[in-house]
């Protein structure tokens, strides 16, 4: 049997620190793995606005949009 696994991340780089932060990581540790449910139904408009604090400098910053 060959068993294939999901790799994934939605990576975005900070406007104030320009650290990248990889919202998949940033989804999971707040628990309600919202950005993950919207990507895998195709609802990517939907994140259009999403407000992010970043890791690093700890800013806020709001996700424009998500490309493929």
């Amino acid at each position: 049997m060959t068993i294939a696994f999901i790799d994934w991340s939605l990576d975005v780089e900070c406007p104030h620190c320009e650290k990248e932060v990889d919202l998949v990581l940033y989804d999971s540790d707040s628990g309600d793995n919202s950005i993950a449910g919207l990507i895998f139904t195709n609802q990517w408009d939907e994140l259009k606005g999403w407000m992010i604090e970043c890791p690093y400098c700890h800013n806020d910053f709001h996700l424009s949009r998500v490309e493929y």
